[in-house]
């Protein structure tokens, strides 16, 4: 502090009559009170500064926890749409192996009926039942390949649970990490 006692008094506004018989004891007095009012003025414009920062951090800390909240939402988004995709694999497996069956039975009846017709009936009877059954058989396979057709967009599936399943590992780890 290199300000002089008449500069001092005039920034406190004293009248300089009544200073110039002060004491000793008295200038020290206000020259104190005003190094004292200075550090006040300092610390109150540090705490006003870290207040300030104080909330900043604690808008920071509102986003983060309002991310955080919003990959846990999305998180368990994605764990829901697995766990449906893993269920309607299942279900299209069950599909096709159903209808597997079906037409390994149809294909038995089939030929066990033309059997039976070539040998009991006459060749246009038997022709006759041939397109009959040849036209159910075809229908059958018609619906086999729509199920194999479905299970080409199953592998699809497949390829989009494991994209899945590696993009919910990453948010599930930037989510330990935050």
């Amino acid at each position: 502090m290199t300000m002089s006692y008449e500069s001092l008094l005039k920034e406190l506004g004293a009248d300089k009559s009544t200073t110039k018989h002060s004491s000793s004891t008295e200038q020290y007095i206000i020259l104190h009170n005003h190094a004292l009012t200075k550090e006040i003025q300092e610390v109150k414009k540090s705490l006003f500064e870290k207040n300030a920062e104080y909330e900043e951090l604690d808008e920071e800390l509102d986003s983060i926890t309002r991310s955080r909240n919003t990959l846990q939402s999305y998180l368990k988004n994605q764990q829901e749409i697995l766990e449906l995709h893993t269920m309607c694999k299942k279900e299209l497996e069950f599909g096709y192996k159903r209808n597997m069956s079906i037409l390994g039975f149809m294909n038995a009846f089939f030929t066990a009926t033309i059997t039976y017709m070539l040998t009991y009936f006459d060749n246009i009877m038997a022709a006759v039942c041939f397109s009959l059954i040849a036209c159910v058989w075809i229908t059958g396979i018609v619906i086999i390949y729509e199920v194999d057709r479905t299970n080409v967009s199953n592998t699809e599936t497949k390829n989009r649970l494991k994209a899945l399943k590696a993009t919910n590992e990453t948010v599930s780890t930037l989510i330990d990490n935050m």
